[in-house]
């Protein structure tokens, strides 16, 4: 199921008003904790799924019994878990001064822009979530992993609606 087709559910009016309310709330909410604002990626993929008719996942929820690891949205009947991968690519650098974003110059003259690593672009981060998948493998969820540009395209919700139909079979 794509993005498109959920407009049975949803018209795009309404769609757009709740993701506006999304945005805000999440960049409200990044403040409060102290986090960059940016998209609530996990918020509108959240719509996506209810617009395309699917169970109220279980959000946050703590599957480890030692770790204090949380899967984004679980369907616990099914034994389906969805992460959402925000930041992979970076936020980019901006000067202290003049507040312009900063960018430097490739060998073939091009100008990029200069972003600093989010969480799931490090070494150690990539690493942790890995672990975090392989745990939640061994206690029977399957995991779908997807990220913003997923979600904005709407593959995420193509994913995830096909892997809760298949699971759902064999429940």
């Amino acid at each position: 199921m794509r993005l498109d087709d959920f407009q049975e559910h949803m018209d795009l009016e309404d769609y757009l008003a709740v993701l506006e309310k999304q945005k805000q709330t999440a960049v409200s909410a990044g403040k409060k904790r102290g986090r960059s604002k940016g998209r609530d990626w996990a918020g509108e993929l959240l719509i996506q799924l209810r617009g395309a008719g699917l169970p109220e996942p279980e959000p946050e929820y703590l599957f480890h019994p030692q770790r204090r690891w949380r899967l984004d949205y679980v369907w616990v009947p099914v034994g389906l878990a969805v992460e959402v991968d925000g930041g992979i690519h970076g936020r980019p650098v901006v000067c202290h001064n003049c507040h312009q974003t900063v960018k430097r110059q490739l060998k073939d003259g091009r100008m990029v822009v200069v972003r600093e690593g989010g969480r799931h672009n490090t070494g150690s981060g990539f690493e942790a979530d890995r672990e975090k998948w392989a745990e939640a493998a061994i206690y029977g969820w399957t995991v779908v992993g997807v990220t913003g540009g997923m979600i904005e395209d709407g593959r995420a919700l193509d994913l995830v609606v096909r892997a809760y139909e298949r699971l759902a079979k064999e429940a």
